[in-house]
């Protein structure tokens, strides 16, 4: 055939494209193939048809472009043979490449037929990870679809699909059929993604969305929104979608083989969270992709450091109840909707939103195993499960069984269990399918709410709950608050339980070789028991004496909150203060013990001396409506903040402390305490006296982590052979301290305890409440706190 011929007969071809083009959108679609061909012959059957279709479609996309429709219409006339067809496939090849870039030109502008798809006038975006979808292009494009489908009565032309060639309705359409119908024919000309076709600008995402593309495509956008509303957030906030974020036309640009380099993973990153999107069966628990991306999340949520700041997990499904379908969702702790009666009741609120999701998805997820999971192409199985196994060539088959395998499946069955632990409660559910998996998912962070839970609550739950603490706890979050339920049995449990994670913790670091120094233990303790009216004395000594070891001595963030617990007496008070005195790393304590009326002035003041007031940075003390407390409460919070120390001019007649013109002088070298040289003691502490009386291992240096160093300068007075230093803590920046109702509280003591706060050169926010004590005067100790506390300290003074 001459060239003239070659292009007179593309012309043809074009033109006739055009004609069959009735959308104008630059794709051929079954649907406007079949309506030409059944006019040209009604006795074509539609499989007939679908051969035909795929026969034409040759790189299997689901739409037929124009160079597609030429190439095979070349090939098929008559006298192109596949000899010919082989000895001329580079030019043939060349001139579909010409002919549908010429077609794309002539064609009328795909935007004028998906205009109530756009936000925007289209955009470059260069980076996938940057191009999220907000919820209302997500509703315009279900609008789009909605108002297409059954007027254009589109087919399943996913060749892949299960429901291949049968007919599409509003309900059923999943993102397969989104893609085939919609987002690669509005894309096509731009060679875009969805996104940069509809947007104006980047759209960095807010949460990243997981999903395996087999739900409906309405109940995935519902399932979005109803996420979005329940945490309140912003109109336009960001999802990432794969659908709409990738470029369907340059997927080796959006799409790598190495997880770690993925846009799915830096999607990750930029996002606060992930949102799980389930269909109506547990499929998604057996792709690969989707369990990879919880993992991810999971574990960066696990490694922020910044516990306000990590990654979120949500799930959300839709179930068909009563005839009508609901949304149903998972949240990562409480979240908007479930604060609107305050936060009180927010935990209850959160149980009864979460009551109807569905057991068979929590089952799934407990029976998860990623190297029984499935993927679309072999080789992203294959990727992901060597990168779990830390494997060097991350392309070669993967082992069948790994560590790195059950340490994922380990963590996402704790997250798992732990999310469904009071929805197992209120909804009957067996606890003991929930507790092997926790306690073996060597999660750090372990969060759960019981206040207000009667529901099944009892011994045999609160056993479940002590016995199911992971070993490698770093936060533990507890709130047992207005839970009548618990009394002396389940603190018992929880003790236990807090006993059985330490052994644990030291069998492994003996196992491993590490020294007790090396271990990890709790950084972060909140034990909530307000109202729990049935706690003894005696169990709440027993919850001392748990912290009081060492597995228990690097915790940074303490708070206990007993309020209402009327039968805390002295000696369980007298017991937290030696746990508090073996807590090294203290930087922020709450204690609240509001009501406790038996607890005495002594108690509390030996309380208040144990706080290292040197390390710790914030401090919540309330002892509100506890009536016996006097004076002395308030002189041991003025000492604890500062401390008056005396070290002798002589000891065992040599002088150690010298006065020059620079000042004070220490030299301790030399110096013996029977035959035990004190010299060799002197890089951690030094010997230091007050009022005459000897105190060991007492910390003095400027800033408390180190001893005064061999001969230093020191700031002080000399008083009858003794030097004085007063001595004040240089971490303490927020307090909090709450006396209201305590009627024995003096003017006096409140006075001292400003004074002391006065001399912190660290503090930023200072709250007092003396409000119905009747010996402090509002005018006074507000007067007082003006001229005493600088003012660009926040304060608050309540009287």
């Amino acid at each position: 055939m001459s060239s003239n011929a070659d292009d007179e007969t593309a012309s043809k071809l074009k033109a006739l494209f055009m004609q069959l083009d009735s959308s104008r959108d630059g794709l051929l679609s079954f649907n406007e193939l079949s309506s030409f061909l059944m006019k040209l012959n009604p006795d074509n059957s539609r499989r007939e048809i679908y051969q035909l279709y795929q026969s034409i479609d040759q790189n299997h996309d689901g739409r037929i472009d124009v160079g597609e429709f030429i190439d095979y219409m070349f090939q098929a006339k008559p006298g192109n043979t596949k000899t010919d067809a082989s000895e001329s496939q580079d030019k043939t090849q060349e001139k579909r490449q010409e002919t549908k870039k010429a077609a794309l030109k002539m064609q009328a502008p795909a935007d004028a037929f998906y205009e109530d798809l756009k936000t925007g006038d289209g955009c470059k975006i260069d980076a996938a990870e940057r191009r999220g979808i907000t919820v209302p292009q997500l509703t315009a494009l279900l609008k789009h679809v909605n108002r297409r489908c059954n007027n254009e009565k589109w087919a399943d032309i996913c060749t892949n699909s299960p429901t291949y060639g049968e007919a599409l309705t509003f309900a059923n359409i999943n993102q397969h059929h989104i893609i085939a119908w919609v987002v690669k024919p509005c894309t096509g000309p731009s060679s875009t993604s969805f996104v940069e076709f509809i947007a104006s600008k980047e759209q960095p995402p807010d949460w990243f969305v997981s999903h395996a593309w087999s739900e409906p495509h309405n109940v995935f956008v519902k399932c979005i929104h109803q996420q979005k509303k329940d945490r309140a957030l912003a109109e336009h906030t960001s999802y990432w979608v794969c659908a709409y974020a990738t470029n369907h036309w340059a997927l080796e640009e959006d799409v790598v083989c190495d997880p770690f380099s993925s846009s799915f993973r830096k999607a990750i990153d930029l996002a606060d969270g992930t949102l799980s999107v389930l269909g109506e069966d547990d499929s998604y628990y057996t792709r690969i992709w989707c369990c990879y991306e919880v993992y991810v999340t999971l574990v960066m949520a696990q490694d922020h450091k910044d516990q306000s700041a990590r990654k979120l997990y949500d799930v959300y499904t839709s179930l068909c109840l009563d005839s009508h379908r609901k949304v149903v969702g998972m949240t990562d702790g409480v979240v908007a909707v479930d604060l609107v009666d305050g936060e009180e009741s927010s935990a209850t609120r959160k149980c009864k939103r979460e009551s109807a999701f569905p057991a068979s998805f929590v089952k799934a997820a407990l029976r998860l195993q990623f190297e029984s999971c499935k993927a679309f192409l072999d080789s992203d199985r294959n990727y992901i499960l060597n990168t779990l196994a830390g494997s060097e060539d991350p392309g070669s088959e993967p082992p069948e069984k790994h560590d790195g395998y059950t340490k994922a499946n380990s963590l996402l069955r704790g997250h798992t269990a732990l999310a469904a632990w009071r929805w197992a409660i209120v909804t009957g559910e067996d606890l003991s399918e929930l507790t092997n998996p926790l306690v073996r998912s060597n999660l750090e962070r372990l969060s759960m709410s019981f206040r207000g839970c009667e529901q099944n609550s009892n011994g045999a739950c609160f056993e479940a709950i002590g016995s199911s603490i992971p070993f490698t706890i770093k936060d533990l979050h507890l709130d047992f608050s207005d839970c009548e339920a618990f009394d002396d049995d389940a603190m018992t449990c929880l003790v236990t339980g807090l006993r059985v994670a330490e052994n644990c913790g030291l069998s492994r670091l003996h196992l491993a070789g590490l020294r007790q120094s090396e271990s990890v233990g709790p950084s972060r303790l909140h034990l909530h028991f307000a109202n729990c009216s049935k706690l003894t004395n005696s169990v709440c000594i027993e919850l001392a004496s748990a912290l009081s070891v060492e597995y228990m001595s690097k915790l940074e963030d303490v708070c206990l909150d007993f309020t209402g617990v009327t039968q805390l007496g002295e000696s369980a008070v007298d017991a937290l203060a030696v746990a508090l005195q073996s807590i090294h790393c203290l930087k922020r304590l709450c204690l609240s013990f509001q009501g406790c009326e038996k607890i005495t002035p002594s108690s509390v003041a030996n309380l208040i001396s144990s706080i290292n007031c040197k390390e710790v940075q914030v401090l919540n003390l309330s002892f509100a409506n506890c009536s016996r407390l006097t004076n002395q409460v308030l002189t041991a919070m003025a000492g604890a903040i500062k401390t008056d120390v005396y070290l002798p001019a002589f000891i065992d007649d040599k002088r150690v402390i010298s006065q020059d013109s620079d000042g004070f002088k220490l030299e301790l070298r030399g110096l013996t305490e029977g035959s035990k040289p004190l010299d060799s003691e002197l890089n951690s502490d030094v010997v230091v006296y007050r009022n005459s009386t000897k105190i060991d291992d007492f910390y003095t240096g400027g800033n408390y982590d180190k001893a005064i160093p061999w001969n230093t300068q020191l700031e002080g007075t000399m008083e009858d052979g003794w030097l004085h230093i007063v001595l004040r803590p240089s971490c303490l920046q927020h307090v909090c301290l709450n006396f209201q109702s305590c009627r024995f509280l003096h003017l006096h003591g409140a006075k001292q305890v400003l004074s002391s706060l006065s001399c912190l050169e660290s503090l930023l926010q200072v709250e007092l409440n003396f409000e119905s004590c009747p010996n402090i005067p509002a005018s006074h100790v507000q007067s007082f706190a003006e001229q005493t506390l600088d003012a660009k300290i926040t304060t608050r003074v309540s009287v």
